[in-house]
């Protein structure tokens, strides 16, 4: 497992990378990390290896399949419970659309409680169910291509809102109306997945770019856009690196972080110095027609004993470095992200900014 087993603390940096994108309020994943498990994410499948990322992804690398029969196969985020809630995603559809009742691809709960659910039903139209009333959309949805869906439930029982646009088009669009269940006023649980009502055959849907607002605060408390997370992964050395490298057999810091998926112990930098920092270099983004909004820095990283070691995220920019908050470390694993509203020299993110982008990290023992 390397030299840093032997220490009494310390803690190990396995690998980083940069995803930005309009940046939600409450949870966002492009999955680019090669793994599920972001911002919280909870398996809630009848057959949890029917859970998979896959490589057929909207943008980046990676992609969350869920294949599904006559049950449910998802993931959940458990957040602040709210009234009134936005989410966005890319969702590919499998072609089996007439063989079944409905294959529901996102759900909302509060707690263990269902509150509501979407699928596509028979005929290819998107439906919300919400205590047993049901609201479809006249358009079909396309089948084995990515399209772009966004969300928008109020929950109240008078003054209730099911709002869904596909591609930036309004599909469903009704007010005034109950989407209360009972006296559940709000959820704090939102699923995606599937389900593949009325015949025991197996469809998949594909999900990227998943984006949850809601409508807490100034800023993304209203439908996201059409919004797309694109990951920058480590390349050359940074300005600075004070850790050691794990194997150490030649090979530059910046290798033995850039890893999707996470190669566990096989390759890591570790320190056990307070106030140690490591810098890397990122590839350039293709800002071709795009604009970047945010930035969520990430990395994988662990100490190795059961000592209160934290790690701060570090990002540098225009001759700037700013540092995340302290996050207590486990012993296993552990996915961080830093999210940068805007550039660390100040103002909105521009193409030469996060070109010019260096992430690390630094220990506090």
């Amino acid at each position: 497992m390397g030299e840093g087993r032997n220490r009494q603390h310390g803690s190990r940096r396995r690998d980083a990378f940069v995803e930005g994108e309009k940046m939600t309020r409450r949870a966002s994943t492009g999955f680019e990390n090669g793994s599920a498990d972001e911002w919280g994410a909870r398996i809630d499948a009848n057959n949890p290896a029917d859970l998979a990322i896959d490589t057929v992804p909207r943008t980046g690398t990676y992609c969350f399949r869920a294949t599904g029969r006559e049950w449910w196969n998802g993931i959940y985020w458990d957040v602040p419970a709210s009234d009134e809630f936005y989410v966005g995603f890319g969702l590919r559809t499998s072609t089996y659309s007439n063989q079944f009742n409905g294959r529901e691809f996102f759900r909302w709960s509060s707690g263990a409680t269902q509150l509501g659910l979407a699928h596509v039903i028979p005929n290819g139209r998107i439906r919300i169910a919400v205590d047993g009333v049901n609201y479809d959309s006249v358009n079909n949805y396309p089948h084995n291509e990515y399209h772009w869906v966004e969300i928008h439930i109020k929950i109240h029982a008078t003054l209730g809102i099911v709002q869904v646009r596909v591609d930036g088009t309004l599909w469903i669009d009704r007010s005034g109306i109950d989407t209360q269940v009972g006296a559940n006023n709000t959820a704090n649980r939102l699923h995606i997945g599937l389900k593949a009502d009325g015949i025991n055959v197996a469809c998949r849907h594909f999900f990227d770019d998943v984006i949850f607002n809601d409508v807490a605060g100034a800023i993304d408390n209203s439908w996201p856009g059409d919004r797309r997370l694109e990951p920058l992964i480590p390349n050359a050395p940074g300005d600075v690196n004070n850790w050691s490298l794990f194997p150490g057999a030649g090979e530059a810091a910046w290798q033995d972080v850039d890893e999707r998926p996470p190669d566990d112990d096989a390759t890591y930098l570790y320190s056990a110095v307070d106030g140690n920092q490591f810098l890397v270099n990122l590839a350039d983004w293709d800002g071709a027609g795009k604009y970047p909004y945010k930035v969520h820095v990430k990395c994988t990283a662990r100490k190795v004993a059961a000592d209160p070691d934290r790690i701060r995220v570090i990002a540098k920019q225009g001759g700037v470095t700013v540092v995340g908050p302290a996050e207590d470390l486990l012993t296993s694993y552990t996915l961080l992200t830093y999210t940068l509203d805007d550039a660390p020299d100040g103002g909105a993110w521009e193409d030469a900014k996060v070109d010019a982008l260096q992430i690390g990290a630094e220990i506090e023992v």
